[in-house]
This record gives C-alpha cells, sequence and structure tokens, in this order.
C-alpha cells in the first residue's frame, strides 16, 4: 500500500505570526495617548492660583503694612529718652504681627522702671511705643529760708559765678530736711542720705502740694533729657548743672511741652558763643552767657 501523500502549507513556514494586541490592551494605548481633556487642566490653574494669588496679596500688605521702618516712642505724649529710643530700635524691619508685648515689657523692666507698654501702629509700618513708667518717690531736700539769695548774674554787675555755684555756698551753712516727694505733691519723711543729684529746693514759705506736684513731673521730664549732678528749686526757678556743660536755668511756670523743646535745643545752643557760663531758658528766646 502506498503511503499517503502529505500537503504542506504555502509560504514560508518560518515566518513569525503576526499578534494581534488585544481588545484591552488596545483601549490602554488609546487611552495613554488620548489629551488631557481641557476641564482637568483648567481645574488645575484655578487651583493654583487660589493658593498663589491670596498669598501673593497678604505677602504685600505686610510689607507694605507691617513691615516696621520707624519708631516712634513716647512717655507722657513726650519724646522718650536716648536709652529707650535705642531699646525699641531694634524692632526696625521686624513684623509688627510677631511682636510680643509682655516679652517687651518684661525686658524693659530690667533697665527701667517701666509699669506698662502699648504698641500700634500710628502709620503703614510706623509703630508708636506709648511707655507708662512707675511713678517712684523723688528724695529731695528742702530749705526753708528767710529770704532768697541775690546771684551776681542777676546785677548789673559784668563778673559773675555759676549761680549753682553760688547757692551751694550760700545754703553750705543751712540746715535742710530730706523727703520724699510723691506724685501728687505729698512731702513723705525720709531718714536716709539723700544722693547728691536729688533736687534741693529752697523757699520762703512752705510751698503748696500743688506746686510741689507740678515741680514732680517737670523735674521727671527734665531727668529724661539731661542728667544733673546738682540742680536746685529757688522759689519757681530750676538752676541745673550737667557735667561738662554751663549751668542751665529753667522756669517751672512753663509748660512741661515747652521745657522739653527747651533742654532737647541744649546741643544747638552750647556752640552759638564760645565757653559759655549760662544758658538761661527760662524766657521765650534763651538768653547765653
Amino acid at each position: 500500500m502506498l503511503p499517503r501523500k502529505l500537503s504542506l502549507p504555502s509560504g514560508n513556514i518560518f515566518k513569525q505570526k503576526k499578534t494581534v494586541p488585544s481588545e484591552r490592551m488596545t483601549k490602554r494605548i488609546r487611552h495613554k495617548k488620548r489629551p488631557l481633556p481641557p476641564r482637568i487642566v483648567l481645574t488645575a490653574v484655578f487651583r493654583l492660583l487660589f493658593l498663589v494669588v491670596p498669598a501673593t496679596v497678604l505677602f504685600v500688605i505686610h510689607q507694605s503694612f507691617f513691615l516696621i521702618k520707624q519708631v516712634n516712642c513716647t512717655i507722657d505724649q513726650l519724646p522718650c529718652p536716648a536709652y529707650l529710643t535705642s531699646h525699641f530700635d531694634r524692632y526696625r524691619s521686624h513684623s509688627y504681627l510677631l511682636i510680643n508685648q509682655k516679652a517687651a515689657l518684661d525686658s524693659l523692666k530690667k533697665q527701667a522702671s517701666v509699669k506698662s507698654l502699648t504698641f500700634s501702629l500710628s502709620a503703614p509700618r510706623v509703630l508708636s511705643v506709648e511707655v507708662i513708667i512707675d511713678q517712684l518717690p523723688l528724695p529731695i531736700s528742702a530749705y526753708l529760708v528767710d529770704s532768697l539769695p541775690l546771684l551776681s548774674f542777676e546785677s548789673t554787675h559784668s563778673a559773675y559765678t555759676s549761680p549753682v555755684t553760688e547757692i551751694s555756698s550760700l545754703l553750705s551753712d543751712k540746715k535742710a530736711q530730706n523727703y520724699q516727694l510723691v506724685t501728687g505733691g505729698q512731702l513723705l519723711p525720709f531718714d536716709q542720705v539723700v544722693p547728691p543729684s536729688s533736687p534741693n529746693l529752697v523757699f520762703t514759705d512752705k510751698p503748696t502740694p500743688d506746686i510741689l506736684a507740678k515741680f514732680y513731673n517737670h523735674y521727671q521730664i527734665v531727668s529724661r533729657i539731661i542728667t544733673p549732678s546738682h540742680s536746685y528749686l529757688v522759689e519757681s526757678d530750676l538752676f541745673l548743672r550737667v557735667e561738662g556743660q554751663p549751668d542751665i536755668i529753667v522756669s517751672m511756670t512753663k509748660t512741661s511741652q515747652e521745657i522739653s523743646s527747651a533742654l532737647q535745643s541744649l546741643p544747638t545752643l552750647v556752640k552759638i558763643k564760645t565757653d559759655p557760663k549760662i544758658i538761661d531758658l527760662r524766657f521765650n528766646h534763651p538768653i547765653i552767657r
């Protein structure tokens, strides 16, 4: 019996058969190649703008209003002394929103008898600091005399000496009573030694509490601007000596603002005349002798 003839497939049997991707794979490929729908892109952009724009606006507002550029310090509506001004200058270029008022008060109490502080923005980037100090008793020496001394600079003679030196010499044989002067003008007994820099009060009659209260307030202003080594109140005229400066005369009949302005002009006044001995600030126009 003859073997059956085998039929071979036509074409190249070694040619690789094409593979047809499945329907799931096709959908996956098409999905990857498909561009993002515009709605999704816009949503992402709007969300980004929603975060960036408010943050940018807040940053601009902060830099324009709350970043401190200038500091104004006052005590009883008068400029603060230099040591307080320099203390608050540290807040320049700092954010007003980050100031810790309690920490600032605790820090300042180590340097001065401060009762409270108030921080505010008086203008964009301008920090205003209102300082309230503890009104401590002021040690004084009081002299009650029969008549007031006549000082050489008040006479018609051209030769005169320092009024502070004259007053000190005239009182050398007088006995003083030591007191503590408090805000309301009351005199409290004081059995301790009064410092040499404390004020001396010279009167022919016992001063009223109103006069003493006015002197107390005015002297607080004086001591914030200058540091007297000796001071004598003769009735309503306050004679002051500051080391290395001419004698200064101030009238207690002036307002606090007038006294403050007059004393702040001292650096300019001492340069007007060579080697001045007295700067008299009792009048509208200072007299330099």
